[in-house]
């Protein structure tokens, strides 16, 4: 066989010798097709009819619309298109178009993933608007826009098998412009991974192995990520700062004062100074605990962190009364979602105005 060394060297050899070998032809390839697609190894017989249909694929339609005698290579009785992707995406576009722009994608595996960031980037080139939703949708599945959505997925973490690595999905999102995805994406790499883990730097004896094989690529989002740990640092003292308040107006009685062998203080005595309340001193000893916690060699992680404050004093572990322990669920809740609504700002992305409703992707393609 001809060598194949020149840019699109297969259709070159198809020009030549007037057909495309068996080892050429790719993934999808209908017999009966009207229309060769070039990759530089890889030729797909396709229908005209699929890249021509209304809102499938537009840059297809205005360029066969442009085609003309002198402007195109015929192959074998039909036109050929040279593209610059390669073979294994353009496969996967391909075959997202024959199943139907309205499908949903899985997302379980990393086939799966390699699949679907192929038919993203492919339908954001191409400007296939509906494949393109579709496929950006799929990975909110993991990585959603909303605290509400996250929050939820986050709680069932624990549960699942396999887990769509951060990194990858945040370089595909600066690629496609899919910003949606990186307030989740980077939430999670910063609560799960070190700065050592993530640049591969031995910060101290405990630091460990890089945990992926990817890097970030964007300069953005290493800035990104390094922000967002020190992000994570401010929110975790800001809510023990709020933990500790807590009970601070608490109307019940303050603890008993301990005595020398039991005994009370005698009837009549005052005391040199007004006590705290036991939910007071409750919220203090709780603060001095979760600080302690902070203080580790690898930087904790504000989800992580969340849930500790949770399971010590949201849950019925602390003795509180019910107005403080309102009062604790309700600065929780609120402090988390204040979190939530502050991490495009600190990505560089559009404010977020409400945590449950948060789509900057939507009109991106209009």
């Amino acid at each position: 066989m001809a060598a194949r060394d020149s840019p699109h060297s297969l259709l070159s050899f198809a020009r030549k010798y007037g057909n495309i070998p068996e080892d050429g032809r790719g993934t999808p390839w209908f017999d009966d097709g009207n229309i060769f697609l070039f990759t530089n190894d890889k030729a797909f017989k396709f229908y005209m009819g699929f890249l021509r249909a209304p809102d499938t694929a537009p840059w297809f339609d205005e360029r066969l619309q442009d085609l003309s005698d002198d402007s195109v290579d015929v192959i074998c009785d039909h036109p050929a298109i040279p593209v610059d992707d390669s073979a294994e995406d353009l496969a996967y576009f391909l075959i997202a178009l024959t199943k139907g722009c309205g499908r949903a994608f899985p997302l379980e595996t990393n086939y799966d993933f390699m699949a679907l960031s192929a038919i993203l980037r492919l339908s954001t080139k191409y400007r296939s608007k509906r494949l393109r939703e579709n496929a950006i949708h799929a990975l909110q599945q993991k990585f959603p826009s909303t605290f509400a959505a996250w929050d939820s997925l986050a709680e069932k973490a624990v549960f699942r098998q396999w887990t769509c690595e951060p990194i990858p999905v945040i370089n595909l999102a600066r690629q496609v412009a899919a910003v949606s995805l990186l307030p989740a994406a980077m939430a999670s790499l910063s609560n799960d991974a070190s700065a050592g883990e993530v640049f591969g730097v031995r910060v101290h004896d405990g630091t460990r192995q890089r945990r992926s094989p990817h890097e970030l690529e964007s300069c953005e989002d290493i800035i990104g990520f390094t922000l967002m740990k020190e992000y994570n640092h401010v929110s975790i003292t800001k809510l023990i700062d709020f933990v500790r308040e807590v009970g601070r107006d608490c109307i019940q009685p303050p603890e008993p004062e301990p005595r020398p062998n039991g005994m009370m203080s005698p009837v009549g005595t005052r005391r040199a100074q007004p006590q705290a309340s036991i939910c007071s001193n409750a919220f203090h000893r709780l603060a001095d605990v979760l600080t302690v916690k902070l203080k580790r060699e690898d930087p904790i992680g504000y989800r992580e962190f969340t849930l500790m404050v949770r399971e010590d004093g949201i849950s019925q572990k602390l003795s509180i009364c019910q107005r403080c322990r309102l009062t604790l669920k309700n600065g929780y809740e609120s402090h988390r979602e204040n979190w939530w609504k502050g991490i495009p700002h600190i990505l560089g992305l559009p404010e977020v105005r409400d945590a449950h409703n948060w789509d900057p992707d939507h009109s991106l393609m209009d």
